[in-house]
């Protein structure tokens, strides 16, 4: 705890954490709470950099596992997942909603982004039975038509609600409404909690998906009239082993980091912030509230979006400070 409180300090916010200033009210979420060890979020992704220094403090990486049959590994060739995890657990140049809190990584997608449903409930199984706290799905596919398939998905996730697991998914970035039947996967199944994305003013951002069910959005990017090109992204980590993109030279990133926008970025800071609040009730009652409470607080802690009412911004600052 103490190490990631130092690299914490040890690291002055840039430009591209503007997303989790907004969400922190300038980082001041880190004098209440950045996270407790205990919680633990299963990311479903392309696997991670487990020793990229954003990353290495928090992988439990004996309970992380490949899903993908032909990467044994969870080591990230593709780059979404790394940038995923550090969102929420980032701590020098990029910083993480939660820092402190457990991750287990299931790679769910090959290095060409390519996944399989299986794999999604192969590791939504394990999950259950590592007692995570939060599952987060960030991938977002076309729609599935295996009806079988999809049926042992629904009985899955619903058992994962059913003991407390809060299950997360990206809503999408073809500015879409979604609907039931939407053509974008997982998003389109009500059973999970889908995360449209925000940009720099606040507003829905102009790739992100939307509809009814998509009750919450957190900052990820987006390119606002009136504002520098630089505030339509944000700072994630990136493999070490990744060529560097003329991106990040053309915005000065530092080595091993990139930028992007999106609402798998979205989902992973909505995971962690609930996180951030199991983990704040977690420290002072030793025992987790009840899912409609922490939604509750989370929902009451946000704006309105505008043409899109039934639609908050979350502030994990103001949710946080609701936990007494």
């Amino acid at each position: 705890m103490d190490t990631i409180r130092e690299k914490l300090s040890s690291y002055k916010p840039n430009i591209y954490c503007w997303n989790t200033s907004r969400l922190s009210e300038q980082f001041k979420t880190y004098d209440i709470e950045i996270g407790h060890p205990s919680i633990k979020i299963a990311i479903l992704d392309s696997g991670c950099d487990y020793l990229h220094s954003e990353l290495n403090d928090n992988i439990l990486i004996n309970k992380s596992k490949s899903m993908v049959p032909y990467e044994e590994n969870i080591e990230d060739y593709n780059g979404h997942g790394t940038a995923v995890i550090s969102s929420i657990i980032g701590k020098k140049n990029v910083k993480g909603i939660a820092p402190a809190v457990s991750i287990l990584s299931y790679k769910i997608v090959d290095k060409n982004g390519y996944g399989e449903l299986r794999w999604t409930i192969n590791a939504i199984k394990l999950a259950i039975q590592e007692n995570v706290h939060i599952i987060n799905i960030s991938y977002t596919s076309n729609k599935i038509d295996d009806i079988d398939m999809i049926y042992e998905y629904k009985e899955v996730v619903k058992e994962a609600i059913s003991k407390g697991i809060y299950v997360i998914c990206a809503a999408g970035n073809e500015c879409k409404e979604i609907k039931q039947d939407s053509e974008k996967f997982p998003a389109y199944l009500a059973e999970g909690i889908a995360i449209a994305s925000t940009d720099y003013k606040g507003e829905l951002s102009s790739f992100s998906n939307y509809g009814v069910g998509v009750d919450f959005s957190m900052p990820s990017g987006g390119f606002s009239q009136g504002f520098p090109s630089q505030y339509g992204f944000v700072i994630v980590a990136k493999p070490r082993s990744m060529a560097r993109l003329h991106l990040e030279d053309q915005y000065q990133v530092p080595k091993d980091y990139t930028l992007t926008m999106g609402t798998s970025i979205s989902s992973a800071l909505f995971s962690g912030t609930i996180a951030l609040l199991l983990s704040r009730y977690y420290r002072l009652y030793k025992k987790l509230p009840k899912r409609n409470e922490i939604l509750s607080l989370v929902k009451l802690s946000g704006k309105q979006i505008n043409r899109h009412y039934s639609m908050v911004e979350v502030n994990t600052y103001r949710a946080l400070n609701e936990i007494k």
